[in-house]
């Protein structure tokens, strides 16, 4: 349940193509639910020094903010910390999130430090209109001339009865 070991997800960076491991929690687990307990009890305590009802209240403002801290580290470990590529804001704005890659990566490009990261060279898909192109120029060209081929086969070919 993810208190003693948790489950990682293991998946790629659609943008540099590198693996990434997060943690695969979506909401409050057994751990978070008794530390809420636990902090609402001794503040109880601490206020009243009996038992009140009002330790519902502060349970349920714990409870809150666990499943509100869970959520904003979630969505936080989606960026990619190699290219800063942002899935969320990719589906939202695409344009702001080619800017926040350039912006990240100029950075990245700027640091000397770069050289010491775990992953140094990033392999980026074609990003050049003209190199899409000579690449699809160069596959039509071998599928041609590959029918022209068979063409030429069966031209060849004259059969007389």
């Amino acid at each position: 349940m993810g208190f003693i070991k948790s489950i990682t997800n293991t998946f790629y960076c659609a943008f540099c193509r590198s693996e990434r491991k997060i943690k695969d929690q979506k909401h409050v687990h057994v751990f978070e639910l008794l530390l809420s307990i636990v902090a609402s009890i001794l503040i109880m305590l601490m206020i009243w020094q009996t038992f009140d009802f009002r330790v519902l209240a502060i349970f349920s403002i714990f409870l809150c903010f666990f499943e509100f801290s869970i959520q904003v580290k979630k969505r936080l470990m989606l960026n990619c910390p190699h290219c800063g590529f942002d899935p969320v804001l990719y589906k939202k704005n695409i344009p702001l999130c080619v800017e926040k890659v350039k912006r990240h990566l100029q950075v990245r490009k700027d640091n000397p430090l770069t050289l010491l990261f775990r992953k140094p060279n990033l392999d980026f898909p074609l990003l050049n209109n003209k190199q899409k192109k000579k690449i699809l120029d160069t596959q039509l060209e071998k599928q041609l001339s590959l029918m022209l081929n068979k063409s030429k086969t069966s031209q060849n070919l004259d059969v007389r009865l």
